[in-house]
C-alpha cells in the first residue's frame, strides 16, 4: 500500500500552495485540475464519511457509490465503476484508501496525497483509521488570513459594516481553533505530523520543502519548486492586502482572539462539536460536482464507463 499524506491547515493558509509544491514530488500521488488550482479537495471525511451508514448493506452502498461516482474527485481518479462496486463490502476509510492506493498504483507512486482544510478538525479520527498516514500542517499570521478572507468575500453580503464585524469575529475564533487543534494533535502525535508556517515557507521554499521530504521519508526532488497551477489567491494584485481590514477592524481581531485564547481547548471544541450537532448533516458542496464528466474524461473513458453495470449488492 502506499503511504497516505494529508496536508491540513485553515483556509486560506497556504495550504493548496504547500499540497501543489508536494504533489509535485514524482514519488507522490495527487488529484490535480486546473479549475480547482491544482489540488483537488476531497472533504470526504467531513461530507461523505459514515454519511450513509453502515456500507455493508447494500442499499447504503450504492447510495454511497454513485454519489462518489458523480463527483469531481472520483472523476479525477480515474477509476471505474466496476472498481468501485467491486469494494463492497466495505467500510468508508477502506474504500477510501482502496481508490487512492490504485491512483498511486497507476501513477507509479509509492505516496498518495490529499488536501482538505476541513480534515483538520478530523485529524486524530483519520490518524486512528490509517496507521500510517502522515501529516503536513501549515499555519498563517492572522492579519494575512483574514485580510485573504475578505478579500475572497468582496462583493457579497459581508460589505455591511455589521457584517464585516460578524464575519472577522467568527472567523478569528475559528482561526484560533484550528491553530489549537494542529498544535494538540502536533503535542499527541509528534513523529506523524510537520508543522511549517507560511512566512517561512515564503522565506525559505527550497530548505523548507527539503525538510518536509526529510519528514515523509522521500528524497528532495528540485522539480517540487516549480508552480504547474496558477496560485490560488483571493487577491486581485489592484488592492493592498494590507489596508484590506481598517484599523477598528484590526484592533476587533487581535481583542477576538486573545478573548479566545482565554477559552479552554476542550470547551472550545465541544462548542464547535455542538454546533455541529445542531445544524445536522452537511449539503454535499456544489464544488463536489463542479466540472462535468465530459471535460474530465477521453471518449474511450466514457464508453468503458457506460457500458460498465455495478455488481448485485443484495442488502
Amino acid at each position: 500500500m502506499a503511504k497516505p499524506i494529508f496536508v491540513i491547515g485553515i483556509q486560506r493558509s497556504g495550504t493548496t500552495w504547500l499540497a501543489n509544491l508536494l504533489g509535485e514530488h514524482p514519488d507522490i500521488a495527487a488529484v490535480r485540475h486546473e479549475d480547482h488550482h491544482g489540488i483537488h479537495e476531497s472533504g470526504y471525511f467531513k461530507f461523505i464519511d459514515n454519511r450513509y451508514g453502515d456500507l455493508r448493506v447494500g442499499t447504503n452502498f450504492v447510495e454511497f457509490a454513485e454519489t462518489m461516482l458523480a463527483s469531481d474527485y472520483i472523476a479525477l481518479t480515474g477509476i471505474s465503476r466496476n472498481f468501485l462496486y467491486d469494494l463492497w463490502p466495505t467500510t468508508y476509510s477502506e474504500a477510501f484508501r482502496a481508490i487512492m492506493d490504485d491512483y498511486a498504483q497507476r501513477h507509479d507512486a509509492t505516496a498518495w496525497l490529499e488536501k482538505s482544510p476541513m480534515h483538520t478538525l478530523y485529524a486524530e479520527h483519520i490518524a486512528s483509521v490509517y496507521p500510517d498516514a502522515v501529516f503536513v500542517g501549515i499555519k498563517r499570521d492572522l492579519s494575512m488570513v483574514m485580510a485573504s478572507q475578505m478579500e475572497m468575500k468582496r462583493g457579497s453580503k459581508t460589505e455591511s459594516r455589521s457584517n464585516r464585524s460578524k464575519f472577522i469575529a467568527r472567523h478569528t475564533i475559528r482561526w484560533v481553533h484550528y491553530n489549537r487543534v494542529l498544535d494538540s494533535f502536533a503535542a499527541r502525535f509528534p513523529n506523524r505530523i510537520y508543522l511549517t508556517k507560511y512566512e517561512q515557507l515564503r522565506a525559505d521554499t527550497h530548505d523548507s520543502v527539503k525538510e518536509i521530504c526529510e519528514f515523509m521519508g522521500l528524497p528532495f526532488d528540485s522539480d517540487m519548486l516549480g508552480q504547474s497551477f496558477a496560485p490560488n489567491t483571493s487577491h486581485s494584485g489592484k488592492v493592498d492586502r494590507t489596508k484590506i481590514l481598517t484599523d477598528k477592524e484590526k484592533q476587533l481581531m487581535h481583542r477576538t482572539a486573545a478573548m479566545t485564547q482565554l477559552i479552554p481547548h476542550r470547551t472550545l471544541s465541544a462548542f464547535y462539536t455542538a454546533g455541529g450537532k445542531i445544524r445536522g448533516r452537511p449539503e454535499l458542496p456544489s464544488w463536489f460536482f463542479k466540472i462535468t464528466r465530459s471535460g474530465l474524461l477521453t471518449p474511450e473513458d466514457e464508453q468503458e464507463i457506460a457500458s460498465n453495470e455495478p455488481k448485485d449488492v443484495s442488502v
